[in-house]
């Protein structure tokens, strides 16, 4: 089975727990769609700036990002900054080996790279 790794940058508050449920149900669907070819784990950091506004947000959390990469990010097959901002992107992309994405910076790299296919 492959392995993404979806790295919710900023520490997850009880606010932030009820939007995660959108990134659950892509887990299993991606899971049961690929017939568990694909599977995807889903974390947060630890601490940090609790919501990414601008770069400023983006600097004080880039650190914790990347420690989640250095620690767990071999484990996987590919890895999603899952912010807009695309927070730690580049230097996440240093310091592994497997592919980074982030949801705006070319997304359609995981679908060359596996070869999904949805419909």
């Amino acid at each position: 089975m492959k392995k993404i790794l979806d790295i919710i940058p900023v520490p997850l508050t009880p606010q932030l727990e009820n939007s995660t449920k959108d990134a659950y149900k892509i887990a299993k669907e991606l899971s049961d769609k690929t017939n568990n070819s694909f599977g995807m784990d889903i974390i947060s950091i630890n601490k940090g700036s609790t919501s990414i506004e601008d770069a400023y947000d983006e600097a004080i959390n880039s650190p914790y990002i990347l420690e989640k990469i250095k620690d767990i990010g071999s484990n996987y097959d590919a890895i999603v900054i899952d912010c807009f901002g695309d927070p730690g992107l580049d230097a996440a992309r240093e310091i592994t080996k497997v592919p980074v994405i982030g949801v705006t910076r070319h997304p359609h790299i995981l679908h060359h790279k596996f070869h999904l296919n949805f419909l």
